[in-house]
Protein backbone atom coordinates (compact mmCIF):
# COMPACT_ATOMS: atom_id res chain seq x y z
CA UNK A 1 0.00 0.00 0.00
CA UNK A 2 1.56 3.00 -0.71
CA UNK A 3 1.57 5.75 2.07
CA UNK A 4 1.11 9.72 1.12
CA UNK A 5 3.79 10.80 3.39
CA UNK A 6 3.12 14.27 2.97
CA UNK A 7 -0.23 13.68 4.94
CA UNK A 8 1.20 11.86 7.89
CA UNK A 9 2.16 12.92 11.30
CA UNK A 10 6.13 13.05 12.23
CA UNK A 11 5.02 10.54 15.25
CA UNK A 12 4.61 7.52 12.02
CA UNK A 13 8.21 8.00 11.14
CA UNK A 14 10.97 5.74 12.84
CA UNK A 15 13.03 8.48 12.03
CA UNK A 16 10.48 12.12 11.97
CA UNK A 17 13.50 14.61 11.12
CA UNK A 18 13.73 12.91 7.70
CA UNK A 19 10.27 11.33 7.49
CA UNK A 20 12.23 7.77 6.89
CA UNK A 21 10.71 4.74 7.38
CA UNK A 22 7.13 5.27 8.18
CA UNK A 23 5.44 3.00 10.95
CA UNK A 24 1.96 4.48 11.02
CA UNK A 25 0.37 0.56 12.27
CA UNK A 26 1.50 -2.53 12.16
CA UNK A 27 1.39 -3.41 8.40
CA UNK A 28 4.25 -0.89 7.73
CA UNK A 29 6.09 -2.08 10.91
CA UNK A 30 7.56 -5.21 9.39
CA UNK A 31 8.28 -3.65 6.10
CA UNK A 32 10.45 -0.41 7.58
CA UNK A 33 12.32 -3.09 9.58
CA UNK A 34 12.95 -5.06 6.83
CA UNK A 35 14.45 -2.05 4.98
CA UNK A 36 16.54 -0.53 7.66
CA UNK A 37 18.12 -3.94 7.65
CA UNK A 38 19.04 -4.23 3.98
CA UNK A 39 19.97 -0.57 3.48
CA UNK A 40 20.85 1.14 6.81
CA UNK A 41 23.92 1.44 8.83
CA UNK A 42 23.77 0.13 12.40
CA UNK A 43 22.79 2.84 14.26
CA UNK A 44 19.73 3.78 11.52
CA UNK A 45 18.65 0.07 12.29
CA UNK A 46 18.46 0.35 16.05
CA UNK A 47 16.75 3.42 15.89
CA UNK A 48 14.18 1.64 13.39
CA UNK A 49 14.02 -1.31 15.84
CA UNK A 50 13.65 0.95 18.94
CA UNK A 51 10.97 3.08 17.51
CA UNK A 52 8.63 0.12 16.04
CA UNK A 53 9.11 -1.36 19.62
CA UNK A 54 7.81 1.50 21.57
CA UNK A 55 5.09 2.18 19.37
CA UNK A 56 3.84 -1.36 19.02
CA UNK A 57 4.45 -3.88 22.08
CA UNK A 58 3.23 -6.05 21.25
CA UNK A 59 5.57 -6.61 18.67
CA UNK A 60 8.77 -8.05 19.28
CA UNK A 61 12.35 -7.62 17.67
CA UNK A 62 14.02 -10.54 17.48
CA UNK A 63 17.14 -9.31 17.77
CA UNK A 64 19.42 -12.20 16.82
CA UNK A 65 17.40 -12.11 13.23
CA UNK A 66 16.68 -8.63 13.06
CA UNK A 67 13.24 -9.11 12.23
CA UNK A 68 9.86 -8.70 13.92
CA UNK A 69 7.63 -11.50 15.35
CA UNK A 70 4.64 -11.45 17.25
CA UNK A 71 4.61 -11.79 21.02
CA UNK A 72 1.46 -14.30 21.74
CA UNK A 73 -0.18 -14.02 24.78
CA UNK A 74 0.02 -18.12 26.06
CA UNK A 75 -2.56 -17.30 29.38
CA UNK A 76 -5.49 -19.24 28.75
CA UNK A 77 -4.59 -20.88 26.27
Amino acid sequence: MKLDRSRMKRSEFAIPETRSYPIPDRLHARPALDDANRDANPGTRARVRRAVSQKFPELAIDAAHDHLREVSDRRGR
